[in-house]
C-alpha cells in the first residue's frame, strides 16, 4: 500500500508530464491552459518545454509562457536564497565561500538583465520604454543597500581568484 505522500507526489509528477505532452497539441486552448497550468505546477522540469514553445507562440501564448516561466522561477529561487542564507552561515569557511560564490552567480545573472531592461529604454514603444524604466529603478533600488556600504580596506585579500 502506497504512502498518501508517495501517491501525491506521483500524480503531481504525472500531472507535469501531461501538461508538457499538452503543448504540443494543435488546439490552442488546450496549449494555452497546459503553459498556465504548468506555471501554477512551478516544477522546472517545463522550462525547456516553454522557451522552446516560444519559437512559434503568438502574442498571447509569449505571454503566458513569460508569466509561467517567472512562476516558476520564482519558486525555484526561494529555495535557492533559503539555501544560500543557510550556507552563509555556515560554521565551515569552505561552505560560506562556496556560498558566496554562488551569489555571485545569481547576482551576475541579474546585471546581464539589467543591460537587456537598458536596451528595452530605446524601445520604439513608449509604454516598454516607461516598463524598463520602473524595473531599472527598482532593481537599482534593490542594490542601492549593499553599495553604500564600504567594503574593508583589504576586502581584495580574500577574494577568490
Amino acid at each position: 500500500m502506497l504512502l498518501p505522500e508517495k501517491t501525491s507526489r506521483l500524480a503531481k509528477l504525472n500531472i507535469v508530464d501531461e501538461l508538457i505532452q499538452d503543448l504540443h497539441s494543435s488546439d490552442p486552448t488546450k496549449r494555452r491552459k497546459a503553459i498556465w497550468d504548468l506555471g501554477q505546477q512551478g516544477d522546472s522540469r517545463a522550462i525547456q518545454h516553454l522557451v522552446d514553445l516560444m519559437i512559434d507562440a503568438d502574442s498571447q501564448e509569449s505571454s503566458l509562457i513569460l508569466a509561467a516561466l517567472a512562476e516558476i522561477g520564482t519558486r525555484v529561487l526561494k529555495p535557492m536564497n533559503r539555501a544560500l542564507a543557510i550556507s552563509i552561515q555556515d560554521e565551515s569557511p569552505q561552505v560560506r565561500q562556496n556560498a558566496i560564490r554562488d551569489l555571485t552567480r545569481v547576482y551576475d545573472m541579474m546585471g546581464q538583465m539589467t543591460q537587456m531592461l537598458r536596451h528595452a529604454l530605446e524601445d520604439p514603444d513608449p509604454d516598454v520604454q516607461a516598463t524598463a524604466r520602473y524595473a531599472l529603478t527598482q532593481m537599482n533600488r534593490m542594490r542601492g543597500l549593499p553599495e553604500q556600504q564600504s567594503l574593508p580596506e583589504n576586502s581584495d585579500k580574500n577574494s577568490p581568484e
